[in-house]
Parts: structure tokens; C-alpha cells; sequence
């Protein structure tokens, strides 16, 4: 037998022994002094690896609008939760509560999005309590 067959599964079993959560923390990225209640109008949803992304139009009261970009879940999770590729389409209205972004006003984690129809959906992770869970 030869031994790059056992090299190679090594390197695998070793690959997928690591948690999936660890490649970035939300607490480097986000500021849980920041939470975010916005309403708006899906812009654009991608349901992409490793993280979907909703980008959401919002208009201030005086008139403006901005699009703000939410990072979400991976599509496994969000699976999980009931969600589809079609749970967003642009021009959807809804309402999102979740976090900001330390490095860009207009970017945050999303952690639920109401819908019009009343459905409210589990869309990303918040901050760990502090047991770490």
C-alpha cells in the first residue's frame, strides 16, 4: 500500500475535525453596544458560501436611502431554520434586528428578519453569553 493514500486521509480527518465556527468570531467583527432594529426593502439576497448576505434599502425620515449589507448564516443553517433560496426576493419588505459592524456604519449581522406575512426567521448568530454558549 502506498503512503499517499494515508497521507492525504490524515490531512482529511485533520480538515474536517475543525469546527466549522472557528474561522472568524462574531465579537471580532460586530459591536454588541450596537444592535440594529431597521426596516427596508430587500435589495438583493445571496445564498452563498460560506455566509448568505442580505442587502436590505433603507430610507431614513428624511427621505434618503441606503443599502445597508447584512451578513447572515451559511446556507446549511439557514436551512435548518426553514429557509429556502426564495425566503428573500428583492423587493420583499421586512423588518431585521441584529448587530453592527465595528469597521462600516452600513454593514451588520443579522440575527432575525420578520417578514410582512408575520413570519419571523432565525438569519444568523449574536453575541455568546457569558458560559460561551
Amino acid at each position: 500500500m502506498s503512503v499517499k493514500p494515508i497521507i492525504v486521509a490524515a490531512f482529511c480527518a485533520i480538515g474536517f475535525g475543525v469546527p466549522v465556527r472557528a474561522h472568524h468570531s462574531f465579537v471580532v467583527e460586530y459591536d454588541v453596544n450596537r444592535p440594529l432594529k431597521l426596516a427596508g426593502v430587500v435589495a438583493k439576497f445571496e445564498w452563498v458560501n460560506p455566509h448568505a448576505f442580505l442587502y436590505l434599502d433603507v430610507v431614513d425620515p428624511g427621505g434618503a436611502k441606503t443599502t445597508w449589507t447584512f451578513e447572515m448564516a451559511s446556507p446549511n443553517v439557514l436551512e435548518v431554520n426553514g429557509w429556502t433560496k426564495q425566503t428573500l426576493k428583492a423587493g420583499d419588505r421586512v423588518r431585521i434586528e441584529g448587530y453592527g459592524s465595528f469597521a462600516t456604519v452600513t454593514r451588520g449581522m443579522v440575527s432575525t428578519i420578520a417578514t410582512t406575512d408575520g413570519r419571523a426567521l432565525v438569519a444568523g448568530e449574536g453575541p455568546l453569553d457569558p458560559d460561551g454558549q
